[in-house]
């Protein structure tokens, strides 16, 4: 974890920092080079973060509880980021808001802040189980590629969270930064209406957030919590992009300028939606390509820079955005219920599971004391 968030602030750094004093023809090569070396740091950091939940508890029904606690920080923190974001650019307005070096850079700095601390949270909260005896049985062993490429080959569980696990990731990223000021900014009329917006919604999801995964994971199991948040997901992602589509976001705000809120059906829908959509994304999004946002805007017309407050809102560009908003969601929400049909691990198979590790351990730690 350590070494994941050093890798991720030093690459970051140099991306947001080093990248735009290049010349022309080296941009590219530069930027993904650099790009490959911050995504090994991020695996390093993400990754052992996540499966380090698993060493906090073996019982079935407080795992769920790490995934409830995990998405409303995650909810938090990108709520925060997204207000901070909003009035930075705001202030920044006369050399580029969004656009400008003075933006990023400042976001690096409290970004790379942020991770540092979180990180070292999550070593002091892990440190108490980081012993040999919570290892996997308590035994150590020897692993090799051999045995990873055997376990992803032959365990139909690991393969369709795989498959769960990676929709979710490109759907999430997908919409981006770049994605939210197109909406709110360009489509809406108004860069800081996206902050007004996601500090209202922000608590509500946060409450929904928690009580989905806490009532339907810890009764229910984790696989048809799954299948429910997926399904409720897709609808909500519907509703959500038909909104877009169809509605006239610009009734969202009564003065672009502040951002300030028009009571109208647009908003109300809107909040309403995305706090049912947030409680079904956390179960779904939880349990288990910046590039992206890029390429659709190009195929919308914006070859030369990202749509901000002030182009044209054509049709092209809100269908990419509700695209890369929702509809890439309710593809990894499919995804995900496909996943599911087979996967294995049910409540009682897990439950069943949790008692053969704890008979395991106990038999190893007694031979050990033998």
């Amino acid at each position: 974890m350590i070494l994941g968030n050093v890798i991720l602030a030093v690459t970051s750094f140099v991306m947001f920092h080093v990248t735009h004093l290049l010349p022309e023809g080296a941009l590219f090569i530069f930027f993904i080079v650099v790009a490959c070396v911050y995504y090994l740091g991020y695996t390093c950091q993400c990754v052992v973060t996540k499966s380090a939940q698993s060493c906090l508890a073996n019982d079935p029904k407080q795992r769920p509880l790490f995934v409830s606690f995990d998405a409303v920080y995650n909810t938090v923190l990108f709520a925060g980021l997204a207000i901070v974001a909003a009035n930075l650019a705001a202030s920044y307005e006369s050399v580029g808001g969004y656009t400008s070096t003075e933006f990023f850079h400042t976001m690096w700095l409290f970004t790379a802040i942020a991770s540092g601390v979180c990180t070292v949270l999550a070593v002091i909260a892990i440190s108490p189980k980081d012993r040999s005896e919570f290892f996997g049985t308590g035994k150590p062993i020897k692993v090799g590629l051999k045995d990873y490429w055997d376990t992803l080959k032959n365990n139909r569980a690991i393969q369709m969270l795989v498959l769960s696990a990676s929709t979710d990731k490109l759907a999430s990223s997908a919409k981006t930064g770049a994605v939210n000021v197109a909406m709110f900014a360009c489509i809406a009329g108004s860069t800081l209406l996206q902050g007004n917006v996601t500090a209202l919604t922000t608590i509500p999801t946060c409450i929904a957030t928690f009580l989905a995964i806490s009532l339907l994971a810890t009764r229910l199991g984790q696989k048809k919590a799954m299948v429910i948040g997926s399904v409720g997901g897709i609808i909500t992602n519907l509703a959500l992009g038909a909104l877009w589509l169809f509605g006239d976001p610009t009734t969202m705000t009564s003065n672009p300028a502040t951002g300030a809120f028009h009571w109208g059906y647009f908003l109300i829908l809107h909040l309403v939606l995305t706090i049912i959509q947030g409680g079904f994304q956390g179960i779904s999004g939880n349990i288990v390509i910046p590039m992206t946002a890029g390429l659709v805007f190009a195929a919308c017309g914006f070859t030369d820079h990202n749509p901000v407050m002030g182009d044209v809102a054509t049709p092209q560009l809100r269908l990419g955005v509700v695209f890369l908003a929702y509809g890439i969601i309710i593809l990894g929400l499919i995804c995900n219920l496909i996943a599911m049909k087979f996967y294995p691990l049910t409540k009682e198979k897990m439950a069943e599971l949790q008692n053969e590790i704890v008979a395991i351990k106990e038999r190893t730690m007694a031979e050990n004391q033998a």
